[in-house]
């Protein structure tokens, strides 16, 4: 399993890569990761 920290630096470096305009279909990737944040909370 890939530590909390780990997969949010992935996920962001992903967004960054990948997005346009640092958006991905109109949500920001700072709203991405901070849903991945909270999925990652709430489960664990």
């Amino acid at each position: 399993m890939i530590p909390r920290h780990g997969a949010i630096a992935a996920l962001q470096k992903f967004l960054s890569k990948h997005a346009d305009n640092r958006r991905i279909h109109g949500m920001t990737i700072d709203t991405i990761t901070r849903l991945a944040r909270l999925v990652l909370d709430t489960n664990c």
